[in-house]
């Protein structure tokens, strides 16, 4: 993790050179393509991300604010396990936020995917605490594959009648969970492929 590394030097300079230049350029040559008018507003609420124009802009809206999160969270906690504690407490309360209170047209793409960067953060923490806790290869492509199996056969239920009419909360919260229980799966079967891959070309 560059975080362990580097701390937070040159933190915000990474994130707009990889997410928001790359966003505003292409958000540029569309304008220019298409030949759309736009206020000043509009472009200025476009590019901070505030109310972006393109139809998956809500997921760098998304990613600022995960950004925002965790540069607040380790500027201000060093202790590791109170660290990452902090940042899964945050990330429950934007939860909450998203599902009660600020409802728009995507709440449920970003109630799959509200787990993934403090996910993201705890594994980069505790990597080699993790692996050795899941064991050798065979046990880690198991477990992933029975994290998909499982994930996959509630989010099907979440999608019959037994999931109509859910309250939107409790809805997104199955959501979330099964979404990030596949996302864990697939993550932990290519990466034990690809650490057998290695050794093998090793030998």
């Amino acid at each position: 993790m560059s975080y362990l590394k580097n701390g937070l030097a040159h933190y915000w300079t990474k994130k707009i050179q990889r997410v928001w230049i790359p966003y505003v350029f292409a958000q540029l040559v569309n304008m220019l393509i298409l030949t759309q008018k736009r206020d000043i507003g509009t472009i200025v609420l476009d590019f901070t991300f505030i109310k972006p124009t393109h139809p998956f802009g809500w997921y760098l809206r998304s990613l600022a604010v995960c950004y925002i999160i965790f540069f607040l969270v380790f500027l201000f906690i060093k202790n590791i396990r109170l660290l990452t504690a902090s940042i899964f407490l945050c990330f429950f309360i934007w939860f909450l936020i998203r599902s009660l209170v600020i409802i728009d047209a995507t709440p449920f793409l970003q109630a799959r995917q509200m787990l993934a960067f403090p996910c993201g953060v705890l594994i980069g923490l505790n990597k080699n605490k993790i692996l050795n806790t899941l064991g050798g290869y065979l046990k880690r492509r198991m477990i992933g594959f029975l994290t998909i199996i499982i994930s996959t056969f509630i989010y099907g239920v979440l999608h019959t009648s037994l999931g109509v009419g859910l309250p939107l909360i409790i809805y997104n919260g199955i959501a979330l969970f099964t979404c990030e229980l596949c996302a864990l799966g697939l993550i932990e079967i290519s990466y034990s492929m690809k650490l057998l891959w290695n050794k093998k070309m090793t030998l």
